[in-house]
C-alpha cells in the first residue's frame, strides 16, 4: 500500500531540480538508521546513485545504526565499501569543528525524531544549524512527520539557565513541531542563516505516525513502537527517579516498576486518576538493562487508547505524585535531573508539592499560549 505521507527525502529524489542543485556539491549528511524512504532504502545510497557527492556523515547520539546504547559515545568509523567517513557528534565533540566543515557545501539533516524536547537529535540539529551558519555552510532539512502529532503541546517551556543536551532551546516538553518547522524556529530566534526545508507532502498536523503510511523504524533502541513515542514526552521525567522507565524491557515508558512498589495499590489509584484511554495495569518484569538490572520489579502497564486524547505529561505527574503518596521513603528523585527534564524548577516545586495536576496545567497554560504565537511563523503544514 503507498503511503499517504511522503518524506523530505522522497520529494528531494522525485525533485531533478532539487537533485541538480546538489550536484557538483561537497554534501555533509546528519542521518541514521531512520535516514530511509518510504520504501525503505537508506538516503545516502539513493543520493549516491543520484551522483550527489557525500563528503562526511555525522550522526547522533545511538550512531549510524541505533545500535548503541543512551548514553553511550558514539565512535566515528569509516562507512564499508562507500568510503564515507561516518563523524560521531556524540562523544567528546558534539557540534562539528571548523576541520570537519572544511571544505563542504552543504549539510543535510534527515532523521525521524520523536517530538519531545530531551530527546537529542534536535540538539545535534541545532549545534549544526549554529555551526554550519557560523561558516556560511548552507543547510538543509529534509522534513518528516512530528510522530505524536503537530497540534498538542505539553509541560513546561525550558526556562533560561536550564539549558543543556536534553533541553536545547525554549520549547515545551513536547512542542508539536516537525524537525524543518523547528530549525526555521531557531535561526529566526537566534539570526541565524535560515535552512533550506524539503517539505513533506500528505502530513496534516493532527496525524499520529500511524495515519502516515509510513513504515516504523525505532528512532533509538528505547523507543521502539508510536505508542511509545508518544509516552515517553511525559515518562520520560521517570529517569530522574530510582523507579524503572521500563529500559531493558519489551514495552518502555509503557512500563515502570521496582522490586519495592506496591503495584496493586498504585493501580487501585491511578485508574481513578488516569483517564479510560490511558489504564493502568498490573505487570512484573525483570530489565535487561539500566535501573533494577536483573531484578524482578513490580510493575505497571499503561494501555493506551486513542492516543490523541492521551496527554503524556499528565498521565506521567500522575503517576509521581501517585509513587510519592504510596512509598514516601523508597521514592527517590534526583531534583537537579528533574530541573534538567522539566526545564523549569518551579514545575518540579508544583509536582512534588503535591499541586494538582489541573492546577499544573492550568499554570503552564499561559506560556504555551505563548510559545504557539512564536511558532505560527514557521508553520508548514496545516
Amino acid at each position: 500500500m503507498a503511503s499517504r505521507v511522503k518524506p523530505g527525502l522522497d520529494v528531494l529524489l522525485d525533485s531533478e531540480k532539487l537533485v541538480e542543485k546538489l550536484r557538483g556539491l561537497n554534501v555533509g549528511l546528519i542521518i541514521n538508521h531512520t535516514s530511509v524512504t518510504g520504501s525503505i532504502d537508506p538516503s545516502y545510497l539513493q543520493l549516491l546513485g543520484k551522483r550527489i557527492r557525500i563528503k562526511t556523515i555525522f550522526t547522533p547520539e545511538h550512531g549510524l545504526w541505533g545500535a548503541y546504547g543512551a548514553g553511550e559515545p558514539v565512535e566515528s568509523e569509516i562507512l564499508p565499501l562507500k568510503g564515507v567517513r561516518v563523524q560521531s557528534l556524540y562523544g567528546a565533540q558534539r557540534r562539528p569543528s571548523v576541520e570537519m566543515l572544511e571544505g563542504l557545501d552543504i549539510i543535510i539533516y534527515d532523521i525521524q525524531d520523536v517530538g519531545c524536547r530531551t530527546y537529542t537529535y534536535i540538539s545535534t540539529m541545532l549545534n549544526c544549524l549554529e555551526e554550519a551558519s557560523a561558516k556560511d555552510v548552507d543547510f538543509m532539512i529534509l522534513d518528516r512527520p512530528n510522530p505524536v502529532g503537530g497540534v498538542t503541546v505539553e509541560g513546561p517551556v525550558l526556562k533560561k539557565g536550564l539549558e543543556s543536551f536534553v533541553g536545547p532551546y525554549h520549547l515545551p516538553l513536547r512542542y508539536g513541531l516537525t524537525p524543518g518547522e523547528l530549525g526555521l524556529l531557531y535561526a529566526s530566534e537566534k539570526n541565524l542563516k535560515p535552512p533550506e526545508v524539503v517539505a513533506m507532502s500528505g502530513w496534516r498536523r493532527m496525524m499520529h505516525y500511524p495515519e502516515t503510511g509510513l513504515p516504523w523504524i525505532h528512532p533509538s533502541p528505547a523507543i521502539p513502537t508510536p505508542t511509545t513515542a508518544l509516552l515517553y514526552s511525559g515518562m520520560v521525567l521517570l529517569e530522574a527517579t530510582n523507579l524503572s522507565e521500563g529500559r531493558g524491557t519489551y514495552k518502555p515508558f509503557e512500563v515502570f516498576g521496582a522490586p519495592w512498589l506496591r503495584s496493586e495499590e498504585l493501580v487501585s489509584m491511578l485508574k481513578k486518576r488516569l483517564g479510560k484511554e490511558c489504564r493502568p495495569m498490573e505487570t512484573r518484569f525483570t530489565p535487561s538493562s539500566s535501573k533494577h538490572r536483573g531484578e524482578v520489579c513490580r510493575g505497571v502497564h499503561l494501555v493506551v487508547g486513542d492516543p490523541k486524547r492521551v496527554r503524556p505529561f499528565e498521565v506521567a505527574v500522575h503517576v509521581v505524585q501517585s509513587v510519592l503518596e504510596v512509598h514516601p521513603k523508597e521514592f527517590e528523585i534526583n531534583h537537579e535531573k528533574m530541573d534538567r527534564l522539566l526545564g523549569d524548577r518551579e514545575a518540579r516545586r508544583n509536582i512534588l508539592g503535591s499541586v494538582s495536576v489541573e492546577e499544573i496545567v492550568l499554570k503552564l497554560g499561559e506560556e504555551q499560549k505563548r510559545f504557539k504565537a512564536r511558532i505560527r511563523k514557521v508553520l508548514l503544514y496545516d
